[in-house]
């Protein structure tokens, strides 16, 4: 991948990840459970897909994103309660598609999605841009 193009879909994938996070606020605060289920999910499929595409890891799939998102909560101060919180977001996003959240439930796993991009944007910095090896 040419630099250029991997600084600006680095870039974009993380401005799109806090633009997610965003929306799944506003759309929880306007009753829009599935709406916000969806943005929450995007946005931590964003974040880990700026990851991956600095990282030099395919990241194309719902698998691969899960694979690159692990990898990158190994690197957290608490990998098993992020994997967890991991687990809520991959809830919210099949919420999208059998609406068997309510409002509360949404609300607590956005919490977790919340602490899960603090946890995974801290683990980043001990990554080494582009040298580490592809998830496993």
């Amino acid at each position: 991948m040419e630099p250029e193009y991997r600084t600006a879909s680095v870039a974009r994938y993380a401005e799109n990840s806090d633009k997610f996070m965003a929306d799944a606020e506003t759309e929880l605060g306007k009753g829009e459970i599935l709406q916000a289920s969806e943005k929450a999910w995007g946005a931590v499929a964003h974040y880990v897909k700026s990851v991956a595409v600095d990282e030099g890891w395919e990241c194309r799939t719902h698998r691969q994103v899960n694979l690159a998102a692990r990898r990158l909560i190994r690197l957290t101060d608490d990998p098993m309660l992020n994997g967890i919180r991991l687990g809520a977001a991959n809830a919210l996003h099949q919420n999208f598609y059998e609406d068997w959240f309510d409002e509360d439930q949404v609300a607590d796993s956005l919490n977790g999605v919340r602490e899960l991009m603090s946890a995974m944007r801290a683990a980043r910095g001990r990554l080494s841009t582009g040298a580490s090896s592809p998830p496993s």
